[in-house]
């Protein structure tokens, strides 16, 4: 066992519970697919994060699980970071010519509108710095969120430091995600049209559970699924192995061991089959095909025990129950969709997304156009109408391969490849419980990434954090070794399973200066977090104040509140820079009340000048989405800026491939968000 101070493991609990909180927490809050959501749920981890580093900091032979696969995952951290770093113009133009081309354009753009004489307080965009990000904005919030699940794979792997802290931590999920399916079966079955029943997605959805998608709600239990399995298997396996004859089995079964097991099958076939119920065709088709390979893997192989195969056979005949259960009818029916599909693939949209998001990897093949900027750039490349506007590309992979290119989608392999080695490799050494755990961990790891290829639920940081948990659980399972049974109570209550003792010690001084160097990036970054969450919920009253402005029926309540809602807008813009279309909403808004005839003149003159301000400082965090240029050119046109609106416009219709849907005042279709 690892020799430990008293302060040390109370750091290394509180990280682990700080972290694994935060991940169950996450997916009833919408998914935390809102910025408000993800930037509360950072500052929590932040503080987990920081209580684990400070461990690795004040020991005196910090041990670091899987090094070879942390320094990997770090170097992807590092290259987020160059993506949004600021560079020389001529090195931008050489591994970046688009990117540079573009700032120039928008160079001659701010020009061209005199936007310093404007607005004094800000600066012309031509002294902004170059990247190889396209939306140094977008870029940097992926490098936080980034930050986030990689700080919660480090403590999962490396705070639990026997297996009943890592079974606690898993358990606790597992009540979370058992809570998450029946909370979304009775929401599915009580026909109601909001989550929660009271709260509506502003920018709608298919929604299931907290989710606003069920398609992420199916991935989510996916997951779910696998730590309940794992749980299932290590209960098995210390439980049964060994029992001999209808009386010691009858006796099994009477046993807590025994209750424990059928519970855990019980919750796996209740998640699997909310799973179902949610109708993902995705979700479905992932998890029964890596269970399917899982049913043949451990058919064939010699060394499996009967106890594992009973109790893979027992559970899979309880999901199928439950599936048939929650709503056979419904699931058939979806799924027989599938013909319609394989009919005619190029007809479905999700399909002629994915090979339009190639076509972003053909222009920026090496760097790509830089993590968090696909929303942005991708009408350039967008076969369907703009209808619709795609946020992502409905297959991680491939918009991995869009944003990171080949640089960062070969690091991402790397990692991936190297977390499966680990795995293999140590799994045969683990303790019993501990690899069976590590087996249901790998069901849920691969049916994420087998639903990857059909959807985006990735992009969803609760679903994130949930993965990051599990590869980070994984590979502390597989640390932990059996311990030679030396007592009675040893004998009784089944081998004891720790992790070894740190070794002699080797690069102590280059851990300890690592975790120096991360709790400062931690630090700062929380902060820099603190102040951005103060714009968002900023922006989240904007909105509160914007509905109640729309049903206010006097002329002066009519100005109190869009007068209060400027306020929070001035906030927001201070604060939320790095979400651009929070101010493009705003700046909707603004010109929306500055056609009301009830305000007077100078008001609404004041309303279009801060609508102005507001797309300035959307085109400066994305200037390659053609949104932020088509509404600077309409708050232009309010303000009879008719030379820099004309020349707005020919940017915004420059950014897309349907160039004559750009209307300025009347377009063929208001882009909705496809959530």
């Amino acid at each position: 066992m690892r020799a430990a101070t008293h302060t040390q493991q109370w750091l290394q609990r509180t990280a682990l519970w700080t972290v694994v909180v935060s991940v169950a927490v996450a997916p009833w809050l919408f998914g935390a697919a809102e910025p408000w959501a993800y930037l509360i749920l950072f500052v929590s981890l932040s503080v987990g994060i920081g209580a684990w580093l400070s461990s690795v900091l004040t020991a005196r032979r910090p041990r670091l699980a899987a090094p070879a696969l942390s320094f990997v995952l770090l170097a992807l951290l590092g290259y987020v970071g160059l993506q949004m770093a600021p560079l020389p113009a001529g090195l931008t133009g050489v591994l970046q010519p688009f990117t540079a081309t573009l700032h120039e354009r928008i160079a001659v753009l701010f020009d061209a509108v005199d936007l310093k004489a404007m607005l004094p307080r800000y600066a012309p965009f031509a002294g902004a710095p170059l990247s190889l990000s396209l939306s140094r904005f977008g870029t940097y919030r992926s490098m936080v969120l980034l930050t986030a699940y990689l700080g919660v794979f480090f403590v999962t792997a490396n705070a639990p430091a026997r297996w009943e802290q890592l079974k606690r931590a898993a358990i606790l999920l597992l009540v979370s995600g058992f809570c998450l399916a029946v909370f979304g079966v009775i929401q599915k079955y009580s026909r109601t049209y909001e989550i929660y029943w009271f709260h509506k997605p502003r920018y709608g959805g298919d929604f299931f559970g907290p989710f606003t998608n069920r398609n992420h709600f199916a991935a989510c239990m996916n997951m779910m699924a696998g730590i309940a399995l794992g749980m299932f298997f290590s209960s098995r396996r210390t439980g049964s192995d060994g029992v001999e004859g209808a009386t010691d089995r009858l006796a099994w079964l009477s046993s807590r061991r025994s209750a424990q097991a059928l519970l855990y099958a019980f919750i796996a076939a209740i998640i699997s089959g909310a799973a179902c119920l949610s109708l993902s065709r995705g979700g479905m088709l992932s998890l029964a095909l890596v269970l399917f390979v899982l049913g043949v893997v451990l058919a064939f192989r010699p060394d499996t025990s009967p106890s594992i195969r009973s109790g893979a056979a027992a559970v899979a005949m309880l999901m199928v129950a439950a599936v048939i259960w929650l709503g056979r009818e419904a699931i058939v029916t979806r799924l027989a969709t599938l013909a319609d599909v394989t009919a005619d693939p190029l007809g479905n949209q999700r399909m002629v997304v994915t090979g339009d998001a190639l076509k972003v990897l053909g222009a920026f093949p090496l760097f790509g156009c830089g993590f968090g900027s696909f929303r942005h750039i991708f009408p350039m490349f967008q076969s369907p109408a703009l209808e619709y506007r795609w946020l992502h590309a409905h297959n991680d992979w491939v918009q991995l391969l869009a944003e990171g290119g080949v640089v960062g989608a070969f690091i991402f392999s790397m990692a991936v490849v190297m977390w499966a080695r680990y795995m293999a490799l140590r799994a045969p050494g683990a303790g019993e419980r501990a690899r069976s755990f590590a087996l249901g961990i790998t069901v849920g790891v691969s049916a994420m990434a087998v639903h990857s290829f059909v959807d985006y639920s990735l992009h969803k940081p609760a679903n994130a954090m949930l993965l990051a948990a599990l590869c980070g659980m994984g590979v502390s399972a597989v640390e932990f070794r059996k311990v030679r049974k030396t007592t009675l109570g040893d004998i009784l209550d089944g081998p004891k399973e720790e992790k070894p003792s740190a070794g002699a010690g080797r690069g102590t001084a280059a851990v300890k200066l690592m975790a120096a160097a991360a709790i400062v990036f931690v630090a700062c970054l929380g902060f820099l977090q603190l102040k951005e969450l103060r714009g968002e919920l900023a922006f989240a009253r904007f909105l509160h104040f914007s509905k109640a402005a729309g049903k206010a029926s006097g002329e002066e309540a009519l100005r109190r509140t869009i007068s209060a809602a400027g306020a929070e807008a001035e906030i927001a813009r201070a604060y939320a820079r790095h979400n651009p279309d929070a101010m493009g909403e705003i700046t909707q808004a603004f010109l929306e009340w500055s056609l009301d005839e009830r305000l007077d003149r100078v008001f609404r003159t004041t309303l279009v000048e801060k609508a102005v301000e507001n797309t300035a400082v959307a085109v400066q965090g994305a200037p390659s989405d053609y949104l932020n240029w088509l509404w600077f050119a309409r708050t232009l046109t309010m303000l009879g800026e008719w030379q820099g609106a004309e020349a707005s416009l020919g940017a915004a219709r420059s950014l897309v491939r349907h160039r004559d849907e750009i209307r300025m005042f009347l377009p063929q279709a208001e882009p909705r968000s496809d959530l």
